[in-house]
This record gives structure tokens, sequence and C-alpha cells, in this order.
């Protein structure tokens, strides 16, 4: 790539003849006389694939800079459309290599796991879901072009929702409040459009699920989020060992942060102040940011400053928030150039930098891989090994948070740890919500708000009280939340990266070189190996094994009252 991001030329595919030549790769691959021939069969296939993947790319990221882009809503529809029926002809492709008389060859050239990947995503697809496929593409490109273009009311204002982020923390209690409440308002308007979005989703994937020969959409989501070695079971045990360990601790944190905030009672408005004078805030805008960023990764590493000085020169960042724009952040690729791409929605909070070094951490991984050789399929890691990529960069990185904050880097320390741990049981929460709602797929929307409830008062009770406020009163506000309806079980999956990566941080206290080095010989590895595998090849503990969870909390507990104290 010599040009930036915004020079790409994005036209769009030809959905019919990509499927005519993933077909005909097909064919060459079963009529293959030689392992050279299936070789030369794959290498096209991959070609072919990647030219669509990657307007696919180009076309949601621009998508998501802007939902009311009248083109690119169009073309990302029209994609949503295509893609299903390209991903049937994929399935074709790689059912005919997984029953190839080449297959052991196919092992030895690319790796044992491709196989294995293969086979796993083999069972969560195919032609018999198709439409289906479709129809979950509509729902929620219309879910996110409802949330994108949402407008809060807010001091005689209309904000987009992104915007309410930095008033959640003001110093001012009634103002935390009437941020939510701004938030609240807005989504209360559209939560009959939401519940309806979600119910037709639900019984969307229950369809798909069954289909495919499974009971329900908790054993298809296994599968779709491709956990080796692991299942519904050892989930089951990580989240229980959340709840005996972790809930408590954060209990200890949280009423902690009461007592600095001099507050007699607790509202769930109150979680984003954390200290009763000011929050900390990083110094300057989102190209001062960068720079910072730019010096830390080359102070970090070799490999790490040549990566931003890429990605830089390439212009491959959206990081001011905007009208339009879709709400958080990601970590996006394009396959062609062979660069990632990071979103983000800056608002001149601590959750910029958080944003900016978590998808930076993504971004290196990719850039990585992309150097790596790896066929595509193995390319990807699946998304707990994913975000043990991105969690660990915010935590080893932390010698280098005075660049962002200066005097205050103490500060955001102490913040980031606190939001580290006490954020970890959410996604336990939504897993378990998603869990109960795939068994239950009939359930109704009552019986689901009073559900997401009863669980964020298990998992998160300092969450639990927001008064009256609209749609977080009733236990409503997952509706708006983009991880469940938009990727269902993938929230747990930061939880148990979480704990991977505060493992390398303790590990980095006394040992930075060696925490680095394990850092890096996992993240390259890319989705060559399975997560559990990795872990213990570094010499870490799988989270959802035994009681890796204790071992993990209680160190780090320790370390944020110490660190408390020292501030």
């Amino acid at each position: 790539m010599t040009g930036k991001f915004g020079e790409l030329i994005y036209k769009r595919p030809d959905g019919a003849a990509v499927i005519r030549e993933i077909h005909r790769q097909e064919e060459r691959l079963r009529a293959a006389q030689s392992f050279e021939e299936v070789k030369s069969a794959f290498e096209e296939f991959h070609r072919v694939q990647e030219e669509f993947r990657s307007c696919c790319q180009i076309a949601e990221i621009r998508f998501t800079q802007d939902v009311r882009d009248a083109f690119y809503g169009e073309e990302n529809e029209a994609l949503g459309q295509m893609a299903p029926e390209v991903k049937e002809a994929e399935h074709s492709f790689y059912d005919a290599l997984l029953s190839c008389r080449y297959r052991e060859e196919i092992g030895r050239e690319y790796g044992a796991l491709l196989t294995e990947k293969l086979a796993l995503e083999a069972s969560g697809g195919g032609k018999s879901i198709t439409g289906l496929v479709q129809e979950e593409n509509r729902l929620t490109a219309r879910f996110q072009k409802l949330i994108g273009s949402s407008l809060a009311d807010f001091r005689g204002k209309k904000l987009p929702v992104e915007q309410l982020y930095p008033y959640k923390g003001d110093r001012d209690r009634s103002v935390r409040e009437a941020a939510y409440r701004a938030e609240g308002m807005c989504f209360w308007g559209m939560r009959e459009e939401l519940e309806e979005i979600f119910d037709a989703l639900v019984h969307n994937r229950d369809a798909q699920a069954k289909a495919l020969g499974f009971d329900n959409f908790a054993q298809l989501g296994v599968v779709r989020m491709q956990r080796m070695g692991y299942g519904l079971e050892e989930i089951a045990h990580y989240r229980e060992q959340v709840k005996k360990y972790w809930v408590p601790a954060v209990a200890a944190i949280k009423e902690r942060q009461k007592k600095r905030l001099g507050l007699k009672d607790w509202k769930a408005y109150d979680n984003l102040l954390y200290f009763p004078d000011y929050n900390p805030v990083p110094k300057g805008d989102s190209r001062a940011m960068l720079e910072a960023c730019r010096k830390m990764f080359h102070e970090l590493s070799e490999e790490t400053g040549a990566f931003f000085d890429t990605l830089m020169e390439h212009d491959m960042f959206d990081l001011d928030s905007r009208e339009g724009k879709a709400p958080g952040g990601y970590c996006g690729s394009v396959d062609s150039v062979r660069l990632p791409f990071i979103f983000s929605n800056f608002n001149g909070t601590t959750m910029d930098i958080d944003v900016l070094i978590h998808e930076s951490g993504h971004a290196f991984a990719a850039y990585e891989a992309y150097g790596s050789g790896a066929c595509p399929e193995l390319r990807e890691a699946s998304s707990e090994t994913a975000e043990t990529h991105s969690t660990a960069m915010e935590l080893l990185t932390m010698p280098w948070h005075g660049l962002f904050f200066g005097k205050d880097s103490a500060r955001y320390d102490q913040f980031l740890m606190e939001r580290t741990l006490t954020y970890l049981p959410g996604g336990c929460a939504m897993d378990e919500f998603l869990t109960e709602v795939s068994l239950h797929p009939d359930m109704s929307a009552g019986e689901r708000h009073g559900l997401w409830k009863s669980l964020r008062e298990t998992y998160q009770p300092h969450f639990a009280d927001y008064g009256d406020i609209p749609m977080y009163r009733d236990g409503q506000e997952w509706l708006f939340d983009t991880q469940i309806v938009m990727n269902p079980f993938y929230f747990v999956d930061y939880g148990m990266a979480r704990n991977v990566s505060l493992q390398l941080f303790l590990l980095q206290r006394n040992n930075p070189r060696s925490a680095w080095e394990k850092n890096l010989r996992f993240l390259r590895a890319g989705g060559t190996k399975s997560f559990g595998s990795l872990v213990r090849e570094i010499g870490l503990e799988v989270p959802y094994e035994g009681e890796t969870v204790r071992h993990v909390i209680e160190p780090m507990l320790e370390w944020v009252l110490a660190h408390e104290k020292s501030l």
C-alpha cells in the first residue's frame, strides 16, 4: 500500500462471479492428482477470498464512519446479503479440502490446527442457513443504524450518545445522573423497536442452530466462537469462580471508591467517578495522542515501533466522535493491503487512551499475522486469544502512561486497574443472560428484562440501583448494548483474556523482559494454536480451569489497595 485509507478504491464485487470462481477452484481441488495441485487451488481460492473480503471490509469501515451515508448504507446491505452466499461456497470448498486424499500433507504444510478449525467452522454453517444469515445481517444492520443515528437531549443540545460519556464521570452527582437520564430517555422512545429486533434475532439464531442439528443457539455459539478444548460446561465453571472470588473483591474495591468519594449511599451513576476532585484526562487532541502512542511503541520494542509508523503513514485511524458515526471502537483490517484499521470515538476522557491502546494491541497482532506467512484461516486467532493481545497491551504499557496523562499517570493507573477488575464480571452476566435466552427463545420481553436485572444484581450489584432512570430502572439497558445484540457470547472472552493479561502484568512487576517475551510469543502464534494450549505454553494458568480466577484476583486486589495508598 502506497497511499492512505481514504484513497482506497471501493467497487461492489460481483458476487455471482466470486462464487463461480470458488466453485472452479473446488473442482480443481477435487480433481487434483498431486499435492502441488491442491496447493495451487488453495492459493487461488485465497486470492478470490481476499478480494471479496477486502471489499466487505472497506465498505463496513466506511459505513461505520457515517451510518447516514446512503451509498455505503446500501453497499453494506448488499454485501450483507451477498456474504452468506459466498460463505456457502467457501464451506463447499472447505468440505472438499477436508475430504481430500492429501489431508495429511495439508496438515504438514499449513499446520495441524487448520483441518480442526475448518471442521469446526463447517459444522457451524452451510447452505441450509444461508437465508437465515442474510436475515440476521439485515437485522443487525437495522440495529446498528438505529443506534448510530440516535441523539440525546442534554443541556439544551442534541448529542451523539457517545458524547455523554464525559458527563457520566462528572464531579457533580446531578450531572452524572442527568447524563444517564439523557441516554435512557434517548432509547426509551425506541425500546419497542429494539425489543422487536432482538426478538427476531433470537428466533433467527435459534432456527439457524436447529437447522444445523444443534439443540439451541448456545451450542452453536461454542462453534461460532471457535472454542477448542472447552465448551459450555467450562464456561459455566469460570462464571461460578467469578461469582465466588471476583465479585466479593469488586465489592471491596467499590467500598473504597465510595469512601474516596465521600458518599453515604451508592448509585450506579457513581461508578465512573473514581476520584472526588477529578478523573484523569489525557493531555491533547487525537493527533497528540497518536504522537504519544508512536513514542511509546518505539520505546516498547523495535517491532511495535515499526508497526505504528506504518499505520500512521497510511492513516489507518478514525478516532474522533461525531454525529452519524457508529458508537464504540474496534480494530478492523483490509486484507488486500495487509493492514489493520483502528476506529474509535474520542470524547476527552480516559476512554480515549483505553481504546487507542486496546485496539492497537489487536492491530499489532494483525500486523504481525499478515507478515507471518500463515494461511488466512490461521492468521486470525479465536476471540479470547485476540482479546488477550489487546488487554495485555493496555497493562504492559503502564510504564508509558505519563506520555498521555503527565503528573496524573499514577491516578490513571489506579483508574485503569479498578475499571479492569470491576467490569470483568459484566462479561459473565452477558454470557449467562445470552445462554438462558438461547435455551428459552420464547421468553417475553418482560422476562428478558427481569432476567437481566437479576443477573446485574448478582454479578455487578454496584450497577443495580439507577433510581428512576428510564431503561436502566427496569433492566432494559442491555437492549442498546452492541455486544449483546451483534456479538453474542463474545464478551465473556474479554474476562478470560484479562485473566491471562493480569498474569502477565503480575510477572512484569519483577521481570519486564520475560513478561514482554511471553506476550510476544503468545501474540505471534496467531490462530495456529488453541487458546488453552497457548496459555499453557507460556507457563500461565488457563482461566476456565481450577481456581485460576482466585489465583489472579487475590494478588490484584492487594495491588489495587496498595497503589491507592501511594497516590
